[in-house]
């Protein structure tokens, strides 16, 4: 069996990099290809030298390019009001219509050169199946090859990075991005726009009203370049894609943000087979060998309160004054209890934009230890609204939620993005008195976790779907 995983953004060879591992001890051919840009590419490809794993990376023209924090450009939030008044004194000409029409043909050129390099890419490795991620944009190298797949017949299956995937999820994830400035107001439909009038005559499926904006999920001129250099969604709004032949989610709770309105999802593609992440732990918990592995690493005893920080910088959310003022009280609050710290940082961070505030509260970090290796032997958990949070019911931790920027709106942002903790602090005074409270429930060391299954499963469904064996929705 001839296996090609296609990781176009840094989180999806985190989230699956294990399932690599284990096709290829199973004994398949497993090529691995990076489409992604930054600090990360290295560490990559050296995990998958050490494997023996063939890994290659594509041109910088072709990829996403990291995100990473920048002073020059300060997050600038706005109101659907003030977007509307804006839009009300919008004006569109001819030299825009002449401008844009130039803009969608250059485009477009590029996507047909993305489109001959995913079929180039294709035709090279000649797999039997390939995993790729679920979309980030669109005219990229990975739509292009999913899109190939599905026209030519080859098997291509979704992984997640995330728990919380879904189009309702993408749709709303798309209007906060924008009111908080990390994502221009060109996504609205604008009734002065010429451009977007055609949008909307021709594919009004493309417009979706959110909270009552009419967003777009793209910007206008690529949507209509990809859709004419062959690279388009069905449905750019649809995640995952309709091009994919299964989709593997972790969790019940995922599978129903998938399959949930509006999307398109059928829900045959849609299987349960935990978080590949999460395999390798079950046995180094129940051997003491994590525990080794941590302490060793960490240089503190256990149980640690784990502090997990938020990427607000990273994301543009926040200026670096404002996040790093939240950091120091972060790190001010997780000592208070007296218990040793130890920190998880988004992928995104810069660790030595954190050093000197680590430093100054004696907390414990080390970059080389995973997420899912530090919350099984905490004692409580203070985190930002995250999709990383259902590991806290995995292991059964307390979890205090820090939503410093109000970002979840209901109970069900609650349930989605911190697992509908009760430990809840909006600001320094809530946070300690949540922080307070979780102390109590604290649990100590977790001494197991879900079984190692996640990899195995998937590697069997591939085996019966290459075969044509009908396999049942897990």
């Amino acid at each position: 069996m001839k296996v090609f995983f296609f990781f176009s953004v840094l989180q999806y060879h985190l989230e699956s990099r294990q399932l690599v591992r284990h096709f290829h001890e199973q004994g398949a051919t497993c090529e691995v290809h990076l489409a992604f840009t930054g600090r990360a590419v290295a560490d990559a490809q050296e995990y998958y030298a050490k494997q023996g794993i063939s890994c290659t990376s594509v041109g910088g023209d072709f990829c996403y390019v990291e995100a990473q924090g920048d002073d020059s450009k300060p997050p600038k939030p706005i109101t659907t009001g003030q977007i509307s008044a804006l839009l009300a004194k919008s004006t569109y000409g001819l030299g825009r219509l002449a401008f844009d029409v130039k803009r969608i043909a250059r485009t477009a050129g590029h996507y047909r050169r993305v489109r001959r390099g995913a079929r180039t890419l294709l035709d090279r490795v000649a797999p039997d199946v390939v995993f790729q991620g679920s979309f980030l944009s669109c005219g990229r190298l990975d739509n292009a090859l999913a899109k190939l797949c599905h026209d030519r017949g080859v098997a291509c299956f979704g992984l997640p990075y995330t728990p919380v995937v879904g189009t309702r999820l993408s749709m709303e994830g798309r209007l906060t991005n924008m009111l908080c400035g990390m994502v221009k107001i060109n996504h609205v439909y604008d009734p002065h726009n010429w451009l977007h009038r055609f949008i909307r005559v021709f594919f009004p499926d493309w417009i979706h009203f959110v909270k009552g904006v009419p967003l777009m999920s793209f910007v206008d001129y690529e949507m209509v370049a990809a859709k004419v250099a062959g690279v388009g969604e069905p449905w750019p709004w649809q995640k995952p894609s309709l091009h994919f032949d299964a989709f593997f989610v972790w969790t019940n709770q995922a599978k129903e943000l998938v399959l949930e309105e509006p999307s398109r999802f059928p829900a045959a593609k849609v299987h349960v087979f935990g978080a590949p992440r999460l395999d390798p732990v079950a046995a180094v918990l129940q051997n003491g060998e994590l525990e080794k592995k941590v302490r060793g690493n960490l240089g503190i005893r256990v149980p640690y309160v784990l502090l997990h920080i938020s990427p607000a910088f990273e994301h543009r959310v926040l200026s670096r004054e404002d996040h790093f003022r939240n950091v120091d009280m972060l790190c001010r609050i997780a000592k208070s209890s007296g218990q040793p710290v130890a920190i998880a940082l988004h992928p995104l961070a810069n660790p030595p934009d954190y050093l000197e505030i680590f430093q100054k509260y004696g907390v414990a970090f080390d970059r080389s230890l995973d997420i899912t290796e530090l919350f099984p032997l905490a004692s409580v958990v203070i985190a930002h609204p995250s999709s990383t949070n259902y590991l806290a019911s995995t292991f059964a931790k307390p979890l205090v939620a820090y939503d410093l920027q109000r970002e979840l709106e209901s109970e069900a942002d609650w349930r989605i993005y911190a697992e509908g903790t009760p430990y809840r602090g909006f600001d320094e005074v809530t946070l300690r008195e949540a922080f307070s409270r979780a102390q109590k429930d604290a649990a100590g060391v977790a001494r197991s976790a879900p079984p190692p299954q996640a990899c195995r499963q998937i590697f069997e469904f591939t085996h019966r779907f290459l075969r044509g064996e009908s396999s049942p929705t897990a």
